[in-house]
């Protein structure tokens, strides 16, 4: 993706937010590249926290860095494999959440991201995502398509 970063204006007042703060801190100007690298690098969790309180402009640009981070073969390398089941339960846990309080923030880039969930919810085995820790994926992804549908 070619496409600059989203501007600080993008971001907003992040002043009297303290997990939008520490989101802009951590990828505020980071291209879709070096947004890549932050998910094979940092703590998994704590970039997903800061993609679901990000504003839309943001949210979307980097979801799509996320989206094709969950679907590389690098998930399954970094971290020895351990944060793929993290990485493709949280995709689409973030999808469903967009989907069930801000339909508008998520619905430019939907076409993009309902091909990769359906790609993952048919992959739970091969991303070791035990269902008695995450539910089965394919109970999630009609959830997102009923979602979708609404939206």
């Amino acid at each position: 993706m070619d496409l600059p970063p989203p501007s600080t204006a993008d971001w907003g007042d992040i002043a009297g937010d303290f997990d939008l703060d520490y989101a802009f801190r951590k990828f505020g100007g980071q291209t879709y590249r070096e947004a890549i690298r932050l998910f094979e690098t940092t703590d998994l969790l704590s970039r997903v926290e800061d993609l679901s309180v990000m504003p839309d402009i943001a949210f979307r640009y980097y979801m799509l860095a996320y989206r094709d981070f969950v679907l590389s073969p690098r998930v399954f390398e970094v971290n020895y494999g351990i944060d793929a089941s993290t990485a493709a339960d949280s995709f689409l846990n973030l999808i469903m959440r967009r989907l069930e309080t801000s339909p508008a923030s998520i619905k430019p880039i939907l076409s993009a991201l309902l091909p990769a969930a359906q790609y993952i919810s048919e992959r739970q085995v091969e991303y070791s995502a035990d269902e008695d820790i995450y539910g089965k994926f394919s109970d999630a992804m009609l959830r997102i398509q009923a979602l979708a549908v609404a939206a």
